[in-house]
């Protein structure tokens, strides 16, 4: 124990004399400004981790839970992009349907007002035809909005 603690009393009295040194006097600003920097780093790399922090808690809530995404940001992120490709080409083939859907719709409006003469004849008058056009341009315009 006394070896250790004359170590202790070297170690001490070697740093006293460096402080008392020249060189350390010149030396010193320059380590405080060191010190002030590690200080600030340290600082901004806490919210660095703060912010991390928070930003995989909100990836892994657009995951389902499960074991399978728990602290495994590469399958949150697979998983979301998966969901999000799903979900663009749902909406891709809801638009092709839903052009076709105009399509046939406008297509019937067509055979609706071609056929003017033959539903004349049946009884259907010209402003009931207009009536029955007049829905179908109704229908067009609020599907193309």
């Amino acid at each position: 124990m006394s070896d250790t603690l004359s170590k202790y009393a070297d170690t001490l009295n070697a740093l006293d004399q460096m402080q008392q040194s020249p060189a350390y006097a010149v030396r010193k600003p320059i380590l405080a400004a060191a010190e002030r920097i590690i200080v600030d780093l340290e600082t901004e790399l806490t919210a660095c981790q703060a912010e991390l922090a928070r930003a995989h808690i909100a990836l892994c809530s657009l995951t389902p839970g499960g074991s399978e995404y728990a602290n495994d940001p590469d399958a949150c992120v697979a998983y979301v992009r998966k969901v999000r490709e799903d979900q663009h080409d749902t909406i891709i083939v809801a638009k092709r349907e839903l052009a076709r859907e105009r399509e046939r719709l406008a297509e019937f409006r067509d055979t609706v007002l071609n056929q003017r003469g033959a539903l004349a004849e049946n009884g259907m008058t010209n402003d009931q035809v207009n009536d029955v056009l007049d829905e179908f341009d109704a229908a067009l315009k609020q599907e193309a909005k």
